[in-house]
């Protein structure tokens, strides 16, 4: 098959990714070749149906409105507010243990982040066996996953913001406690199979594709990720006309158009009958572009499902807003505005 395209860069410990401009004429793929992208070779109705972050949705928002009448709330109580009201339960990650110390630890941690990422209110990344925190390819040896919630952000007291910042870290860290328990049971029994090869053989479902990607190195999963904050944040905010003004989940949804658009750069076509010479890394790349496009609109038919015609209707109102208003990628809009209506974008 073709190599896939090439991403750019945009930190030191991501791979490279393609982006470009949006156009007024793109629209989403067929909903049958994103299902088929995602799922390779296997029959689509064997795809998993599960949460992204691993925990329900966020259906009343009193803790967050709680949180955001107290004063003085020191930071470490306020990340285990935070973990607690997003369900870090969920992954095994304690809310009531949330670690202070220089030292990052498996689990929820209040730290700072490097200054030149003073925006982030959170990342995941993986605990190796030197207690260091990375992201990128998953280290041998490594104890398990932590979320760092970074107390020098600029929206870290921005309880709605955050919530959904929460929520998008863990849908990386579910991923890459998984990358990490495959790994090592493909390594205790490969049987001369590569990383890849064992995926396709115990993974179902769009996990399979974004598991290889993230086991080479790479952040597909980010498309996901920003997904499941931005509809988060979309669930707790009150139905209102659009109109202009910044929200908390207005800003997930920026970077989840950015990365939507990433997602369809770097997706294609594979092929039935790979050839013997194919780039492993970069067809992880392809396959986990596919399983995010796939993905992508399972979270939002899912949002739809659950949150009633109310907010479904309220959000194709504000995409045709956001898109008139422009600013964004128009592919994400185009999407969620279909899958909230049933019918094109004008």
């Amino acid at each position: 098959m073709p190599r896939a395209p090439r991403r750019r860069s945009t930190r030191d410990d991501e791979p490279e990714r393609r982006d470009a401009p949006p156009t007024s004429a793109e629209a989403p793929a067929a909903e049958v070749l994103r299902l088929q992208r995602a799922a390779g070779n296997r029959a689509v109705a064997q795809m998993l149906a599960r949460n992204a972050s691993g925990a329900p949705p966020i259906e009343d928002r009193t803790p967050i409105d709680d949180l955001a009448k107290k004063k003085d709330v020191a930071p470490l109580e306020r990340v285990k507010a935070y973990a607690r009201i997003a369900g870090t339960d969920a992954l095994g990650m304690d809310p009531a243990a949330v670690n202070d110390s220089p030292v990052r630890k498996v689990g929820v941690n209040l730290g700072v982040l490097p200054t030149q990422d003073d925006k982030v209110g959170a990342q995941a990344g993986f605990i190796d066996a030197n207690d260091k925190f990375s992201g990128g390819k998953p280290p041998d040896g490594a104890k398990g996953v932590a979320i760092v919630v970074n107390v020098t952000s600029a929206r870290f007291a921005d309880e709605d913001y955050m919530v959904a910042a929460m929520r998008h870290e863990m849908v990386h860290a579910r991923l890459m406690k998984l990358t990490l328990e495959h790994k090592t049971a493909w390594q205790q029994k490969r049987g001369g199979k590569t990383f890849s090869q064992y995926v396709d053989q115990h993974v179902r479902g769009t996990d399979g594709g974004l598991l290889k990607d993230r086991f080479f190195g790479g952040h597909m999963d980010e498309t996901v990720a920003y997904a499941e904050g931005f509809l988060t944040a979309f669930s707790y905010a009150p139905v209102e006309q659009p109109q202009p003004g910044e929200r908390a989940w207005i800003a997930h949804l920026k970077g989840f158009g950015t990365e939507y658009q990433n997602a369809r750069n770097n997706s294609g076509p594979i092929p039935k009958k790979l050839p013997p010479n194919v780039d492993e890394r970069n067809l992880a790349i392809r396959q986990g572009a596919n399983a995010d496009e796939a993905e992508a609109e399972k979270l939002v038919k899912e949002f739809c499902g659950k949150g009633g015609k109310a907010k479904c209707k309220n959000l194709a109102a504000w995409m045709l807003y956001l898109d008139k208003a422009g600013g964004m990628y128009r592919p994400a809009l185009a999407m969620i505005y279909k899958v909230a209506t049933g019918k094109a974008m004008p």
